[in-house]
């Protein structure tokens, strides 16, 4: 009876045993599968991650491509009215690209350009335009309320001597400014403000009502300037 009680408890000793040994096995099964879950989510996640990286990049690339690039001048300005003076004409791929960042009509640049900066056919060009790149009679105090902004742009200004119109009246200083390049940009950047954002891409009649509505200039003709000037030297087929 004895011998029986001790290899019964000899029994139950080992099974115990082999219970505890089974559910430290089972944790460690357990673990090991937790982590390797946590590995694979890992993976699936940085997988994840790069494959919508890429096509962002792919989608990028994709509206890069279909960004508006400058037109070829060349045909359209054989249309323009041989009137038209060619020191502003010449300068049709600065406006072009004007166009593309800004939304101002082609036609809009130039009839400014024409109507404020005084340049006519065979006609030889002021100072302002020759000595200063000043093609839009921009006067240094007229600027003050963009400086910020024009520096910001990286343009470069300086300040002229007094020049005066051809009757030696209405003297003024004028801005002064390093390229024909930066003129032009800085005009794009006067016009596109908060009250003329909602112009970008108008056609030429609207945009110059809009200028004058949103009291760019003075004048309450000014409108009616422009938009004769564009009809008259056929300004519209660069638009």
């Amino acid at each position: 009876m004895k011998k029986i009680k001790i290899a019964i408890t000899a029994i139950l000793s080992l099974l115990f045993l082999y219970i505890g040994m089974s559910k430290d096995s089972n944790v460690e099964v357990d673990k090991n599968f937790n982590q390797n879950r946590i590995e694979k989510d890992n993976v699936e996640y940085i997988q994840t991650i790069r494959s919508l990286n890429e096509e962002k990049a792919a989608l990028k690339k994709e509206l890069k491509s279909l960004e508006e690039k400058p037109r070829d001048m060349t045909a359209k300005v054989k249309y323009v009215s041989k009137e038209f003076p060619k020191e502003l004409l010449n300068l049709v791929d600065i406006v072009e690209n004007e166009r593309i960042k800004f939304g101002i009509p082609v036609s809009i640049t130039f009839a400014q350009a024409f109507l404020e900066s005084g340049i006519r056919h065979n006609e030889p060009a002021s100072k302002l335009t020759t000595e200063d790149n000043n093609h839009f009679g921009i006067k240094w105090k007229g600027v003050s309320p963009y400086q910020d902004k024009l520096i910001k742009a990286g343009l470069k200004i300086s300040k002229t001597v007094e020049r005066c119109n051809k009757d030696e009246k209405d003297c003024a200083y004028y801005i002064k400014f390093e390229s024909k390049w930066d003129c032009f940009r800085a005009k794009s950047i006067m016009i596109t403000g908060s009250r003329y954002r909602h112009l970008k891409g108008k056609p030429f009649a609207e945009f110059a009502r809009g200028l004058k509505k949103g009291g760019y200039a003075t004048d309450p003709k000014y409108a009616k300037k422009l938009i004769e000037i564009i009809i008259r030297y056929r300004l519209y087929e660069l638009d």
